[in-house]
């Protein structure tokens, strides 16, 4: 019976090892393809994106793993915390309301809210430990400076602030000494416990930086302090959070990335009483709310929060109040307003010109200290790296494509003066303080307010004085407005021929021909001016228009663009003015055949087409209706078409007015026509696709509707592609009638309608597994 036994279990086991062995086989083979007759066909590609996991479901896969599982406050007993340990001091108590305004006024310090105390005058009022007083005259502070004497006292009482001011007014300061001062009225971690502080920052840079503050004071306070932000070695960064550390310092991608793992068992957030959000408003105009929300969704809700920068834009305001109570606000000086510490100098210049001028003003400059360049791209960055190196300017080069080494290297070296001069791009724009930066040159225009300020404000900080440059090209005139108010609101002078350029783009903007530049981070990508569209664009944006009133999304009497219908009005002006000065003299215009001329005439089909459809909506009172018919009545006869039909209710002989939808048709047919140069259009068959991107994440949303990637792909395959429906949040639901954002393929073959569609579906699932791709770092998974 044994050896029965034996051979049954060696067969069994030899029979496992033959499968085990097919199966490797089989998975080789459909990794590599099969090489020989026998082994089949290489897998067709149908089969293998059916193997293949949905980007959607990659992406909900990866974002579940990076959620943080909702707290039940309720159920946690948080140890007891005293937040209000300021006591104001007698000669600050003494003072009436009057003497308090009075003094804020004079620190230009603007509150809102109530119940906020006197600002201090010294470092002693404000309620600190000896040993932090020690440490503020080693590092030779002076007297507090304005953000400082009001947001103190203020944070001190407990009370949630925003503060607003200048850069390099010494704000990074101004949370920092309320923190420790709470942080030590606590009692001390015990084993596992998480942080008491927990400072949130949009960038490594600035991350460092503050976390570099704090170690200035930590290490005669007993405490521990650690930075926690992409780009370095997590796990480093986990052993010193398992060690313990009373204040953390982060970026908040990183903190949830490290808040998941082990499922949400590594770092404990039970601590937390103590939470700042420093440059607040880029952080929530970086798309990082969601992000701050699950965070703060876990600390304990009796919390103290503080929100600090230097640009508070209303909008963002209003989501950062979401998360503070009855918050006390403070402004220095003025929103979005660079320090008045700064001369500050716009210039006019051909961008051909800007390089000789760059290289005059390092030649004053470069011996004289830090100077910092700006730039709008990485390209241009590294571009203008190797110029200013090949002229004898050795330099350094910082912006988001170089990994966290390079950066911290970069920046080490710039600060201790190993070269004097970096090129970078916005991300060293917020936080980076060095003390002898002396210039700062914005070599391309700066796009919006909040930018400006915080490029030029890394100069001029602490008190000292700096300059800036800023060169703008005529092609930049758009932005010609925002640095007339920067410079109005610093109280520094205009130069008259950027008022000039200012002042030519609003009449520019008063007239239609131009748009005003938006304050933001986003674009909508390239597009075609109208001059340079080809026939066959000139048909599709027709058609998109007609789409767009199937939709919704146009008025019926819409169909008529600005462009076209002013060159329509020329057009018949001319043509009147022939026939008056011709009298009968000659057809020399009448014998011009329609399809010479069916490029110059997709004005008319358009206005034919506005013409008809406002018809069919009986909006036949509207002038600008009336004209469009005019127009369309003109264009028709001279093409050789019937005129559109008068609006009905016009008297005995008004035709019957034609359904909206047959007069839309009747216009497409003009248009098409017309492209065929006078040729009745074949009739031909007609596909449609519709593709949902609602769900995608934003990323992806955009990639797919920027004009160049639609256009692209309409070029390539030869389809229409048009967006419909409006973009709807999850759990939010659609009023009657609305449609979820998606995308709409027409063509007039099907396989082109197809691959139109793979090709949109190719980038949303690209795009999206970008996303949620993750990166490994030791033995730690950052998902």
């Amino acid at each position: 019976m044994t050896a029965l036994r034996q051979q049954r279990e060696e067969e069994a086991a030899a029979a496992r090892a033959a499968a085990e062995a097919e199966e490797a086989r089989a998975r080789d083979a459909e990794r590599l393809g099969r090489m020989w007759a026998s082994e089949g066909d290489i897998m067709d590609e149908g089969e293998r994106a059916g193997k293949e996991k949905d980007a959607l479901a990659v992406l909900a896969e990866q974002m579940k793993k990076k959620e943080l599982k909702p707290v039940d406050h309720a159920a946690i007993d948080y140890l007891p915390i005293r937040k209000n340990l300021y006591i104001v001091p007698r000669a600050l108590a003494a003072l009436t309301s009057e003497q308090v305004q009075a003094a804020r006024a004079a620190l230009e310090i603007k509150i809102r809210g109530k119940g906020c105390p006197p600002p201090v005058e010294t470092w002693e009022q404000c309620g600190l430990r000896d040993r932090v007083l020690a440490v503020i005259t080693r590092l030779g502070f002076g007297a507090p400076f304005a953000i400082q004497r009001q947001a103190l006292p203020a944070l001190m009482s407990g009370r949630d602030v925003i503060g607003v001011a200048r850069t390099g007014s010494g704000k990074t300061l101004a949370f920092l000494l309320p923190l420790f001062r709470h942080i030590l009225d606590q009692p001390p971690l015990g084993e596992g416990e998480g942080p008491i502080g927990l400072i949130m920052a949009p960038a490594r840079e600035l991350a460092v930086q503050i976390y570099t503050e704090a170690k200035k004071f930590t290490k005669a306070l007993g405490l521990r302090v650690t930075a926690v932000y992409g780009g370095a070695m997590v796990a480093d960064q986990i052993g010193d959070l398992k060690r313990g550390a009373e204040i953390v310092v982060c970026t908040p991608g990183r903190m949830i990335d490290i808040l998941t793992m082990q499922a949400g068992k590594l770092v404990s957030l039970a601590r937390v009483s103590f939470v700042v959000m420093d440059e607040a408003d880029r952080m929530f105009d970086m798309g990082f709310e969601p992000q701050i929300r699950m965070i703060l969704q876990n600390v304990r809700p009796d919390r103290q929060t503080a929100l600090f920068s230097a640009t508070f834009p209303p909008k963002v305001e209003a989501l950062a109040r979401k998360v503070l109570r009855a918050p006390l606000e403070i402004i220095v000086g003025g929103r979005s307003v660079a320090s008045e510490s700064i001369t500050q100098h716009v210039e006019v210049r051909e961008e051909d010109d800007k390089y000789m001028r760059l290289l005059q003003l390092l030649g004053v400059w470069y011996e004289r200290g830090n100077v910092l360049v700006f730039v709008d791209t990485q390209q241009k960055a590294d571009s203008l790296f190797q110029d200013l190196t090949r002229s004898g300017y050795p330099a350094l080069s910082l912006h988001g494509g170089k990994d966290q080494t390079d950066r911290d290297f970069t920046i080490s070296d710039f600060k201790s003066k190993a070269r004097t001069l970096m090129v970078a791009t916005s991300v060293a724009g917020r936080g980076l303080d060095v003390p002898d930066l002396v210039c700062v040159i914005n070599y391309s225009c700066p796009n919006h307010l909040e930018d400006y300020v915080h490029r030029v404000g890394r100069t001029g900080r602490a008190g000292r004085s700096g300059t800036a440059y800023t060169f703008i090209a005529p092609e930049e005139e758009a932005h010609a407005p925002t640095l007339v108010k920067a410079l109005q609101a610093a109280n520094q002078p205009v130069p008259p021929e950027l008022a000039a350029m200012a002042d030519a783009f609003g009449a520019k903007v008063a007239s239609g021909l131009a748009r005003k530049a938006n304050s933001g981070f986003s674009g909508k990508g390239f597009t075609f001016d109208d001059a340079e569209q080809t026939d066959a664009q000139k048909i599709r944006s027709l058609e998109k228009r007609q789409y767009e009133i199937d939709a919704g999304l146009r008025d019926a009497g819409d169909l008529l663009g600005d462009k076209e219908d002013e060159e329509a009005e020329r057009r018949m002006a001319e043509e009147e003015s022939a026939e008056g000065g011709g009298g009968g003299g000659g057809g020399g215009g009448a014998a011009q055949p329609a399809a010479a001329g069916a490029t110059d005439s997709i004005a008319a089909a358009v206005a034919a087409a506005a013409a008809a459809a406002a018809t069919a909506a009986g909006a036949s009172s509207d002038p600008a209706v009336e004209r469009a018919r005019a127009l369309a009545a003109a264009a028709a006869a001279k093409m050789g078409f019937a005129a559109p039909p008068a609006a009905a209710g016009g008297g005995a002989a008004a035709a019957p007015a034609l359904s909206q939808a047959e007069a839309l048709q009747q216009a497409k047919l003009i248009a098409q026509s017309l492209a065929l140069g006078g040729r009745a259009p074949a009739a031909k068959a007609h596909f449609e696709e519709t593709i949902d991107i609602n769900d995608y994440p934003q990323q992806a949303r955009w990639k797919v509707t920027q004009s160049e990637s639609i256009g692209q792909v309409e070029d390539t395959m030869g389809v229409a592609i048009v967006r419909r429906g409006i973009y709807t949040p999850p759990g939010k639901k659609l009023a009657p009638g609305e449609e979820k954002l998606h995308l709409r393929i027409e063509g007039s073959h099907k396989l082109s309608v197809q691959n139109a569609k793979a090709e949109l579906q190719r980038m949303l699932n690209e795009e999206t597994l970008r996303v949620a791709g993750h990166q490994t770092y030791g033995k730690y998974q950052v998902v």
